[in-house]
């Protein structure tokens, strides 16, 4: 019941396919941060199929880093930082749950970008590696991904792209033994 509650609270705020609403700066919407750590403390990947769904929307603007973007020109840097992390937490969940590895390059990248519109470096670096290193694990099922993707551009903002290519080749060697 608790969970149901929590759920309906978190479509009350992004909409029932996500992103059919903007959270504004007054009322609920000030609670959208809070909301989002709530809902990572159930267990399963409630909201898995959701954040799917809504990454592909046609719409860029609907797209969960664009709610994101609008919550960090809002001033809610935190609520757009709870969103990117929620994302995420919902593929590990799933990946733990069925165990299989998912793509998780893509939150992880949502991360990144939300550091970098919050104005830390030191984010945006972190999460840009491990998003990298998710994309080099699935390069296998997606070549176009051997080149790299969104996060060796983020992650080459703190360091020489020769040296992002070779921290990408150890990530290779890691994963084959």
């Amino acid at each position: 019941m608790a969970n149901e509650k929590l759920l309906s609270e978190f479509h009350n705020l992004f909409g029932s396919h996500g992103g059919d609403v903007l959270p504004g700066n007054v009322g609920q919407s000030n609670r959208a941060a809070a909301l989002c750590h709530e809902v990572m403390t159930i267990d399963d990947p409630v909201l898995f199929h959701y954040f799917t769904a809504w990454d592909d929307r046609l719409e860029e603007k609907q797209r969960p880093f664009a709610i994101e973007q609008a919550l960090v020109e809002l001033g809610q840097w935190e609520g757009a930082w709870g969103l990117a992390q929620l994302h995420y937490d919902q593929f590990l969940k799933t990946e733990a749950a069925a165990v299989v590895r998912q793509h998780k390059g893509h939150p992880l990248c949502n991360l990144a970008l939300a550091g970098q519109a919050i104005g830390s470096p030191s984010l945006t670096r972190h999460y840009a590696l491990l998003a990298s290193a998710g994309d080099v694990y699935w390069e296998l099922k997606c070549p176009a991904l051997k080149e790299g993707g969104l996060a060796p551009t983020l992650a080459e903002r703190s360091e020489p792209r020769e040296d992002h290519y070779d921290w990408r080749q150890k990530v290779r060697k890691l994963l084959v033994s």
